[in-house]
């Protein structure tokens, strides 16, 4: 059946109806966009995503040429803005940098699923998931094609600590115009990266259950509960690791011994506060 609000249907019977129905995400002309069929985009998680981030600064990106639609997306929209494109549930959909939001539904591994919790890899690398900087240039004049606005943001705890030089988090937005609305939203983000890879990110090569591994997908937050695992906590100093929360960024199935294996990237947020959403 058919809900509409504002508006009187006519029952007619012995004629024949046709109708059409138009997605509020369809606001292009016909002969923009990408032409994706729905059932290849994870909406739902679009729609999360959304609400979660907020009201965001405005944009201006005149497109006078062909170019190639997910190259510009991931570059012009996702990544100024702190978000990044994962495939989810085999479709096209997008995560971004925000504090682990932990219901009763977050997946928690620990010695009870984790296939032999000894052989736990954990690896930390200052070439990937390192930065100690964040450098933005945006406010471009496209006559003159150039960028006339920038903000540096460095931690200086970091580079003191690490002596490895300068390892900038780039972005160069097209779109993103000089007002104060935007330099507030690029401090935020800034923050957040840093909070994340200013120390290097530790990534944890986990193997799983099938029957718990299966309803983790790339994007969802895991809690790994070390205990009794034999896992050093490089953070605290100490061999009794203490639970974190990890973003899972890969998976992989073996079918022919049933095991999942799982890499997750450290999201640098304490497990013990909570974060949440305020409407």
């Amino acid at each position: 059946y058919i809900v509409v609000d504002g508006v009187t249907f006519v029952t007619e019977t012995g004629s024949a109806a046709v109708a059409s129905f138009k997605s509020k995400y369809n606001t292009l002309p016909i002969d923009a966009g990408l032409n994706i069929k729905p059932e290849f985009v994870d909406v739902e998680n679009f729609a999360s995503i959304a609400a979660l981030l907020g009201a965001i600064p405005d944009v201006l990106l005149p497109i006078d040429e062909e170019i190639d639609g997910k190259e510009y997306i991931e570059k012009q929209i996702y990544f100024p803005f702190g978000i990044y494109s994962i495939p989810r549930k085999s479709r096209i959909s997008i995560n971004a940098l925000l504090p682990p939001l932990a219901t009763n539904e977050t997946p928690i591994l620990n010695t009870s699923n984790i296939i032999n919790p000894q052989n736990i890899k954990v690896s930390r690398d200052i070439n990937k998931y390192f930065y100690n900087a964040t450098v933005y240039k945006f406010g471009k004049d496209f006559v003159e094609d150039k960028f006339f606005a920038g903000e540096i943001i460095q931690s200086a705890d970091s580079t003191t600590r690490i002596e490895v030089g300068n390892r900038p988090y780039e972005v160069e937005s097209d779109g993103m115009l000089d007002n104060q609305d935007t330099r507030t939203y690029i401090q935020a983000v800034a923050q957040k990266i840093l909070a994340r890879y200013q120390y290097g990110a530790e990534v944890f090569n986990i193997e799983v259950l099938y029957r718990d591994g299966l309803t983790i997908d790339i994007g969802d937050t895991v809690i790994l509960d070390g205990v009794g695992a034999g896992i050093t906590d490089s953070l605290n100093g100490t061999k009794q690791f203490k639970s974190r929360v990890l973003e899972t960024v890969n998976k992989s199935y073996n079918l022919f011994d049933g095991k999942i294996e799982i890499i997750a990237v450290d999201t640098s947020y304490d497990l013990g506060l909570r974060y949440g959403v305020i409407g």
